[in-house]
């Protein structure tokens, strides 16, 4: 009987295992194909930006600009694309899912949030110095207002990746624990602030908590402004015209 049960109950890690990688990380098949995707789209893209197709060994050298000025506008897109699936996701399932599931959910989905931040800043930042290097700064004053709001936005990701980030979700670990231990039923939104009136440890946990997040939150905003004025920037350039 006891061996049985340990059986069980290795078998229920392993799933646990099992379903934690999978919610972290996408199988290697669709991360396979969204890469050749992605190598097929860029490849029509200067297959069929070539004015002489007889010469497909200059392709790359011949259409650069035009496959970094697509890698641009891909990766930023992206990433503000990312930015307003994490908003409206996050109110819908903070109104949906339990408590518990919501904070397991958040803990997963923010570090992967943070780093595609990071990874998409960055490559819209050094394809567009590429397109604009300094010395076109003097006579263009829209590349420069695009480094500097660029940067914003990959100097964000990196405050919210490496310490905001982290440090709520620890907090909201923290106060999932203290709710658990008061014998507080899980449910959908907030708890009852009567059923936490009176417990001290409770408040200034959530205190902690409500800093921590107003602090990422606010973070978040300033990154929105700056992908905001790049946007602003790349349609006063008239780059969908």
């Amino acid at each position: 009987m006891q061996q049985t049960t340990t059986i069980q109950t290795q078998e229920k890690m392993g799933r646990r295992r099992k379903i934690s990688a999978h919610n972290i990380f996408p199988s290697h098949n669709g991360a396979l194909s969204h890469v050749v995707a992605f190598v097929a789209t860029l490849g029509f893209v200067i297959y069929s930006s070539s004015d002489n197709k007889e010469k497909k060994e200059s392709f790359i050298r011949k259409h650069l600009d035009s496959t970094i000025n697509f890698i641009h506008l891909l990766t930023f897109a992206t990433w503000v694309g990312i930015q307003v699936w994490v908003q409206v996701s996050g109110f819908t399932m903070f109104k949906t899912l339990t408590r518990s599931a919501f904070a397991q959910v958040q803990s997963r989905i923010f570090p992967m949030y943070f780093i595609s931040g990071i990874i998409m800043s960055t490559i819209s930042l050094f394809t567009h110095l590429y397109m604009n290097p300094v010395k076109s700064w003097q006579e263009d004053s829209l590349s420069l207002y695009q480094t500097l709001s660029i940067s914003v936005s990959l100097l964000c990701s990196l405050v919210n990746y490496f310490y905001l980030g982290p440090e709520t979700i620890r907090m909201v670990q923290i106060r999932a624990q203290r709710v658990k231990f008061l014998g507080i039923e899980d449910g959908v939104g907030p708890v009852s602030p009567k059923l936490v009136e009176h417990d001290f440890t409770y408040r200034e946990i959530k205190q902690r908590f409500i800093k921590m997040h107003a602090a990422c939150s606010m973070v978040n905003v300033i990154c929105y402004g700056a992908c905001g004025v790049n946007l602003w920037c790349l349609a006063s350039k008239q780059v969908l015209c």
